[in-house]
């Protein structure tokens, strides 16, 4: 697909779209479920098509026969249903596609069709699936047949004008992102008692049969809302609940209550969907009824924050008086909702909401606020340097943190800003200017966004008019406005408050981990049956990983021999002597002494270009993170890791050396030089290996040694390494591990060439390669390597500093070697006349000048002790 469409489309899941039914001439409205050129989607739905390929290539004919006849009896049955439901909303007078209409997607179960439609095949690469307002239809439509209604945007989503591309392709600096801070709507409703009088009309054709209302309320308060017990010590989210009835029978009017108990006995009209709300129709019994109220009873409740740790939990089926509902001032209804309306007559009555109108208000980097329409605008990804007004951070020197600060205003352009910085002990701040935006960093515990539920983390600090929670509704400078739940408002300085997390939140890189866990508890399993097998009869080598890291601290060779080959030598004739048995160790004491000459010599490997072996055998391990892993090293895993050994002895590229440790034969250490030509760029990155017991039917587990914040999208600062090769990304099965094919040597090379080999990492990270070809990929694209190519230097600078001892003589070769190269590189960004070093396509700015300078001083300031030092040397050389 040509990515330079994607950047003219205006179209994106959720949208409210309308078009024209070309057949009927009329307009039909809907809101878009997918849309073909999801480049995320299609990758799915083609691994998934090619998955299903590979297994119906290795079905027999007897399993196909007996699929196409469940497909077969599956369709008549789904086709029966059809018919059924269809004669009876003809009957009943409901809107609905018949069998000769291009539409015909009705289907029995909504839930169903949808699932269906997630494996839609579109017809071209312009195609969109539209689900219907008025009926539980999808159809695939042309992009260029849509027209846009309107578009929901939530709270805190950055986004950026909608404008044509330049000609040149090229992003504008200039081109500011803004960020959500409110939203209100305008309803179109058709209320349920038109509906009910009027069951044969086409919804949407004609405005003036809606209302037009600035306001609707929720159905009941306790919609997927936060309650609170009443004591004030837990909190929880409503998931469900029981309700009253409250109803009009339609031959005699009297009223009367349909019990919570009999809710489930109803039957509504099917004009309506089949939420019970004001004004609907139902039949109950014999007879027909109009309700009039719903009043919830009993809730279900998942109880999950704890303000008082030490409090019993609520029971979670509760009376809906025994709780405290949260007062949410940024609730807002969606399209095809049951809401409350007051009529003409102030009565509350029951609508559905057809259409919506949505009004953002935007904070813009630069500290402008607007409100416009939604349809002005396209959600964007962000990075971790656009900051905006109202985000608290700090300086991001370790000695410079005894400070915090809020953004006042962001240029885009200068990439600096603004900042009211927070003084102790006053109500005032002090504004500081031009800050790089590479100087600081955010400051998690202290954002919150508008719309956040909070409390005081210390109780003594809450107000006596105040309430316990309080939702966040603005800000002050350096403090927050709450809205506290009994009314009372309060300015609140940020690191005295503590955020309601939402029952359902997780975090990024814990849930990497369990994926992670995950898989290694899965192979493990899956290959425990086999290995049991292969090992019953071999011997085995317990290594005890409960004694103390007491190890030898012992330094690299920095001479080619080094020891190492000596090391792999005595490793492999002890292996071979455990294998083969007593006979091989009666040879005469010469052979064996000129056998084990002739091994080491062989098996000194490749050298680099200062005679360091690029692997090599240590003794003991100074420091690893999976020193501490349990393991049973068997006769079966020394062989395999023996055939790892003498492939990586050979074959490892430059740039890539790895130690592995006799005390340990399951754990290596391997140290990677960034390639040339990308932002990784001479930048040094170590990683720790584990071999489990299972190996090489399960992949390796590999750590990242993180000295910076993150810097790839598959380098995590936890340690975790996201790639498939190794299990922790869900690639393609070419890309996963393959037992008797792959090892260690391809992942070193894939993390190498695939991870820091990559020009234009961002689009690596998960969703955003839809976003090649546009202007916000290009603008992030460039911003992205602007301060990862920072963070590379940072790395180098930290090893400059804390060399490990296994690869302290590599480190210091390569700074020696490549110090000015870097300075080179340097000055060539400095030089603001070269254009698209490192696929950094916007021009330099002074955010990024300024930390660039100070790095290029520092850098000089090591290549001035280099050659001091060796002055020093000629000189004593000379005595």
């Amino acid at each position: 697909m040509n990515t330079n469409e994607i950047v003219e489309k205006n179209i994106f899941k959720e949208d409210v779209v309308s078009f024209l039914d070309v057949i009927n001439n009329r307009i039909e409205y809907g809101v878009v479920f997918r849309v073909a050129w999801d480049l995320d989607d299609i990758t799915d739905e083609d691994e998934s098509d090619s998955e299903e390929e590979e297994e119906e290539e290795d079905d027999s004919d007897e399993e196909d026969t007996n699929e196409e006849e469940e497909e077969d009896s599956e369709d008549k049955e789904y086709n029966k249903k059809k018919q059924s439901v269809m004669e009876e909303m003809k009957r009943s007078g409901y809107t609905y596609f018949d069998e000769d209409n291009e539409f015909d997607h009705l289907d029995v179960d909504e839930e169903i069709l949808r699932e269906k439609c997630k494996h839609h095949h579109f017809k071209s690469d312009t195609g969109v699936l539209v689900h219907l307002i008025r009926a539980p239809v999808y159809t695939e439509m042309e992009y260029e047949q849509l027209t846009l209604v309107d578009r929901t945007l939530y709270l805190a989503d950055f986004v950026q004008r909608i404008q044509q591309p330049q000609p040149t392709g090229i992003p504008n600096s200039n081109h500011q992102l803004g960020k959500v801070l409110s939203t209100r709507k305008q309803y179109s409703v058709y209320p349920f008692s038109f509906l009910a009088q009027n069951q044969n009309i086409h919804l949407g054709q004609d405005p003036s049969q809606m209302l037009h209302l600035d306001h609707v309320d929720q159905l009941t308060p306790f919609s997927n809302s936060l309650v609170m017990n009443k004591s004030k010590t837990v909190i929880g989210r409503v998931i469900g609940y029981q309700q009253d009835l409250v109803v009009r029978n339609l031959a005699n009017n009297r009223g009367s209550i349909i019990p919570a108990s009999e809710v489930d006995y109803i039957f509504i009209d099917p004009v309506f969907d089949s939420n019970p709300c004001p004004g609907k129709t139902i039949t109950f019994g014999k007879d027909r009824f109009v309700i009039l109220t719903v009043v919830p009873t009993k809730l279900e409740v998942n109880w999950y924050y704890y303000l008082d740790e030490n409090a019993d939990p609520p029971p979670s089926s509760i009376k809906s008086n025994q709780v405290i509902v949260f007062s949410d001032d940024y609730q807002f209804s969606v399209i095809g909702e049951n809401v409350l309306f007051v009529n003409s007559n102030g009565i509350k009555e029951g609508a559905m909401v057809f259409l919506t109108k949505t009004w953002c208000t935007i904070s813009w980097q630069d500290g402008t606020i607007t409100e416009e329409l939604s349809t002005n605008f396209v959600v964007v990804d962000s990075l971790a340097t656009d900051y905006f007004p109202g985000d608290v951070v700090e300086p991001a020197e370790v000695d410079e943190k005894t400070k915090w600060g809020v953004i006042n205003s962001y240029n885009p352009t200068t990439r600096t800003c603004s900042i009211l910085w927070n003084i102790p002990g006053r109500e005032d701040c002090a504004e500081e200017k031009d800050v790089s935006v590479y100087s600081i960093e955010y400051l998690v515990d202290y954002n919150f966004d508008e719309s956040d539920f909070v409390f005081k983390n210390d109780s003594a600090l809450i107000e006596k008019e105040a309430d316990i929670v309080g939702q966040v509704v603005g800000r002050d400078k350096c403090r927050l406005l709450i809205n506290w739940n009994n009314g009372c408002q309060e300015k609140v300085l940020p690191y005295t408050l503590c955020l309601i997390e939402d029952d359902d939140s997780d975090n990024e890189e814990e849930q990497n981990d369990d994926d992670q866990d995950d898989f290694d508890i899965e192979n493990e399993e899956e290959d425990d049956d086999q290995d049991d097998d292969d090992d019953d009869d071999e011997g085995e080598w317990e290594i005890n990983s409960d004694s103390d890291n007491d190890q030898n601290q012992q330094k690299e060779e920095k001479s080619g021999g080094g020891g190492g080959g000596g090391l792999i030598s005595n490793f492999i004739h002890s292996l071979k002597s455990l294998l083969v048995g007593d006979d091989h160790q009666q040879e005469q004491p010469k052979q064996q002494e000129k056998k084990e000459k002739e091994e080491e010599e062989e098996k000194q490997g490749d050298l680099d270009d200062n005679g360091i072996q690029k692997f090599q055998l240590l003794t003991s391990i100074e420091n690893h993170a999976y020193y501490s892993e349990k393991m049973t090293i068997t006769t079966k895993l020394l062989k395999t890791i023996n055939q790892e050994f003498k492939l990586l002895e050979t074959s490892l590229p430059k740039g890539v050396y790895v130690r592995g440790f006799s005390e340990k034969m399951n754990l290596l250490q391997a140290l990677i030089i960034g390639p040339e030509d990308t932002v990784y760029e001479n930048g040094i990155f170590i990683f720790d290996i584990f071999l489990p017991n299972n190996y090489p039917y399960a992949p390796p587990k590999v750590f990242y040694h993180s000295v910076t914040y993150k810097l790839h999208p598959n380098l995590y600062v936890n340690g975790n390494v996201c790639l498939s090769l190794l299990g922790t990304w869900h690639g393609n099965k070419n890309e996963q591990w393959q037992p008797g094919f792959s090892n260690l040597l391809q992942v070193l090379i894939s993390i190498q060439g695939l991870i820091l080999g990559y020009k234009e990492p961002y689009f690596l990270e998960a969703g955003y390669e839809s976003q090649l070809g546009t202007i916000i990929g290009k603008r992030n694209s460039s911003l992205y390597n602007e301060e990862v190519y920072l963070l590379t230097l940072e790395t180098l600078m930290f090893y400059n500093n804390n060399k490990p001892t296994v690869f302290e003589s590599i480190i210091t070769n390569h700074i020696n070697d490549k110090i000015k190269d870097v300075l080179t590189r340097l000055d060539q960004l400095l030089d603001q006349s070269n254009t698209e070093i490192f696929k950094i396509t916007l021009p330099p700015s002074e955010g990024f000048l300024k930390p660039l300078l100070k790095l290029k001083s520092k850098i000089q300031s090591i290549e001035k002790l280099k050659e001091e030092e060796e002055v020093k040397v000629n000189e004593n050389e000379n005595e």
